[in-house]
């Protein structure tokens, strides 16, 4: 009778246990990322690579990858459901190729479609990333500013800021290093131009040159 009584307490002991460990659980679980909506504009700094320097001429096959920061990101869209976005983190695969000739490139012509994602970081809780890809990116010349610039028309496809409708502008994306410096790398005899780090130029009418402004559900 002793040894029933001790093996059923036991066992009790190890139900109770166990039904504790799935309340805490479910207590201490996650709530979903949150769908942010809204108008909201961010400085954007970044690094265009090259995986195979580009050379005036060139005829090979390079790789193509794009990274950025999203930082001091303002406006009502910012916030939603408690969750507020201060800051973010575009990558994408260098999986899209294009020749490596600079001139071609740098003229303005249309370069292969980017895929990516946007990770941001919260407060509040979690915002959920933004999937997104760039259809016809193109770098030009801009003899008027003596910088390069980079032209990302974007799509969103899911997540924060993704409803239909919605708009991802990517404006002022300027180089950092001027024209001339970055083709010079272009010229036979130089280690060729493989990265253009843009968004940092001092801009009169913003505290960085490059600026993105995501409108959705508005």
């Amino acid at each position: 009778m002793i040894r029933r009584l001790l093996f059923g307490t036991g066992v009790m002991a190890l139900l109770t246990s166990a039904i504790a460990g799935v309340g805490a659980n479910v207590a201490s679980a996650a709530p979903p990322p949150v769908v942010m909506s809204g108008t909201m504009s961010c400085h954007l700094t970044g690094v265009f690579y090259f995986g195979t320097p580009l050379t005036n001429g060139g005829v090979g096959q390079t790789t193509m990858s794009l990274r950025a920061t999203f930082t001091g990101c303002v406006g009502a869209g910012a916030t939603t459901g408690g969750v507020t976005i201060t800051s973010g983190t575009f990558t994408a695969n260098p999986v899209t190729t294009a020749t490596n000739n600079c001139g071609q490139i740098l003229a303005g012509s249309s370069l292969p479609r980017i895929y990516g994602k946007i990770q941001w970081a919260a407060t509040g809780g979690t915002a959920a990333n933004t999937k997104l890809y760039f259809d016809n990116p193109y770098w030009i010349d801009n003899l008027g500013a003596g910088r390069l610039m980079l032209g990302l028309p974007a799509t969103m496809k899911s997540g924060s800021y993704a409803q239909p409708g919605s708009t991802a502008i990517f404006a002022r994306q300027f180089s950092n290093s001027v024209d001339w410096h970055l083709t010079d790398l272009c010229t036979t005899g130089k280690a060729g131009l493989q990265s253009i780090y843009y968004g940092t130029r001092q801009d009169p009418t913003v505290a960085k040159g490059g600026i993105v402004t995501f409108k959705a559900g508005v």
